[in-house]
């Protein structure tokens, strides 16, 4: 099984790289399951590229791969059923993969920054009935984000649709367990996990804040459920500043430190202020890639706020959009508190680095992890089931035998 998993990742880099400077490490997100079950996100939608069953064929139309911009993908995940004859199973993997490059073509370089991720269905019987192939995961439209936005802070159906149809599953007499998603606000707000910031923010007595939040792609249902929070709490007495980032509006050259698409606002400008800057922010950029300008917009709205006392940088993050500008970081001079929204059970290890060199601290629905800056050169930390080890400075994830 172990040289199964090494061959797996070798021809996931190796069959996929059509472009020399793309790197696809399948080789650190793969994960073996009993079933796979398609679960809807918030923010978030899928298309399905289904394989026959032990077979390289597929009927699925490309053309709906090229409606998808590349750079609103955000995960591509490889699911497939684990067979005992090896040699059958590393050729099936490199077909279907070659397959998938054919599908993207050149538009394949645009993928550098994408989330690779492999699931084996392992069961006791090979199931014809399990599904195999890709799954892409790709960020709403700015447009329909803003239509959940507005939905969400009204009280109403946003009509916008996230769910797969399972017709075209037919054909390959697949059955998909499918967990779908109710867009209706109330329940939204009831989901835990989309409450993040407001559920940090209640369990950590933070004052004097600058709060640094990301208003792209799938970023929207946290932000909404949050502002309805403040709403409810609001003291326009509190010192309380915001940054919202949208990572450059329409700037796609994207220079580090020169992103733009940065909105200011605070608790003293009233709320309508604070819900109509975030609301321009929206409008005027959606991202269009997964990396984000975190760190400029950390820098420019400490500047902006240099007049009001600010003990704690909170930045609300998507943990699956990286920030692009982490060089900048000595320049910041603050601890920086990072709530993360999305994990999925799984934390982007490059926001524990960023947690690390700032001296800040790393948040989440479930725990808060102090003190990391603390950590020597060798030392070890669990968080959220994963172990890391302090290696020449940095944070890495600790790869056991």
């Amino acid at each position: 099984m172990k040289n199964l998993l090494l061959f797996l990742s070798l021809n996931l880099c190796l069959n996929t790289i059509e472009a020399k400077d793309l790197l696809f490490d399948f080789d650190s997100h793969i994960t073996i399951k009993k079933n796979f079950v398609l679960e809807d996100e918030l923010g978030l939608k899928k298309e399905l590229i289904p394989f026959k069953f032990g077979k390289t064929e597929t009927s699925f139309n490309e053309e709906l791969i090229h409606k998808i911009p590349p750079k609103r993908i955000r995960r591509i995940i490889y699911v497939y059923s684990h067979n005992k004859d090896q040699d059958f199973q590393e050729k099936l993997n490199k077909n279907r993969i070659d397959t998938l490059t054919r599908f993207f073509g050149k538009r394949i370089k645009n993928l550098k920054d994408v989330t690779f991720e492999t699931i084996i269905v392992e069961k006791e019987h090979l199931d014809p009935s399990s599904f195999n192939g890709f799954v892409i995961v790709y960020e709403l439209s700015a447009r329909q984000n803003q239509m959940l936005f507005k939905a969400a802070m009204e009280g109403k159906r946003s009509g916008v649709k996230t769910g797969f149809v399972f017709d075209t599953l037919i054909s390959y007499n697949y059955v998909v367990p499918h967990v779908y998603l109710d867009l209706t606000p109330k329940s939204i707000a009831s989901k835990d996990e989309v409450n993040i910031v407001k559920s940090v923010l209640e369990r950590n007595e933070w004052k004097n804040r600058l709060i640094v939040v990301d208003v792209t792609g799938s970023m929207m249902p946290y932000i909404s459920q949050y502002l309805l929070w403040l709403k409810l709490t609001f003291d326009e007495k509190e010192n309380q500043r915001f940054v919202f980032f949208n990572d450059g509006n329409t700037n796609y050259k994207k220079p580090i430190g020169k992103t733009g698409g940065l909105y200011f606002s605070g608790n003293n400008l009233g709320y309508e202020h604070i819900l109509k800057t975030i609301q321009l922010a929206m409008r005027n950029g959606g991202g269009g890639d997964c990396p984000e300008n975190n760190i400029e917009a950390v820098i420019k709205g400490l500047k902006k706020n240099s007049k009001y006392e600010v003990d704690e940088v909170i930045m609300v993050a998507d943990n699956w959009a990286t920030p692009r500008d982490v060089e900048l970081i000595n320049e910041v001079g603050k601890p920086i508190r990072i709530i993360l929204c999305g994990t999925r059970g799984k934390v982007n290890v490059e926001y524990l680095k960023l947690a690390h060199k700032s001296g800040g601290s790393i948040h989440t629905i479930e725990e808060d992890l102090e003190n990391i800056c603390k950590l020597k050169e060798g030392e070890k930390l669990s968080f959220m089931g994963i172990e890391y080890i302090i290696e020449k400075g940095e944070i890495k994830p600790l790869i056991l035998d």
